[in-house]
């Protein structure tokens, strides 16, 4: 995290004289801040339940005409969820509808996958989450950063996800 944020403080240049420190807050807000989003993402869903598993077990005396007991052998699980926070700042090409008024998570955003951006400038995402499931618990992120000028284009990111043991640099 502290790679990312320096490398950010390095691609970002700002003009700073004497007499305009006004100015330069206005364009610090303008690079990083204008047009991001901060969020809070939660979910809470039933876990799958696992098919019924019983056993019969000899009586308590453990004689032949005792009456058997049946053991119910299932394993049930509590309640999964994932909940994150994060902050982000994507552009979205011409051709990119939004779908509602609000991000549900199920988009698919070109920007984030893109060789090219729609805009010259910062786009970023970082992004931690916390999930449990069938009672396993995994700590997610994923961070994203490009930038993109004229001439360049720099792009890093780190994801995460633990369910499924993927972590990618």
């Amino acid at each position: 995290m502290k790679q990312i944020l320096l490398t950010l403080c390095l691609l970002i240049s700002f003009n700073i004289s004497s007499q305009d420190k006004g100015k330069f807050f206005k364009s610090i807000y303008d690079e990083l801040f204008k047009y991001s989003t901060v969020y809070v993402a939660g979910d809470m869903q039933n876990p799958k339940e696992n098919a019924p598993d019983y056993f019969v077990r000899p009586g308590e005396d453990g004689g032949l005409y005792s009456i058997p007991q049946v053991v119910d052998g299932t394993v049930y699980h509590e309640f999964d969820y994932r909940y994150g926070i994060g902050v982000r700042k994507l552009a979205r090409y011409d051709y990119e509808v939004k779908g509602a008024q609000y991000y549900d998570g199920t988009e698919n955003n070109v920007g984030l996958s893109a060789t090219n951006s729609p805009v010259k400038g910062l786009e970023y995402v970082f992004h931690w989450e916390k999930e449990r499931e069938r009672d396993e618990l995994y700590d997610n992120h994923r961070y994203f950063l490009k930038h993109s000028g004229k001439y360049h284009m720099v792009k890093l990111e780190s994801r995460k996800q633990g369910k499924v043991n993927f972590d990618y640099k």
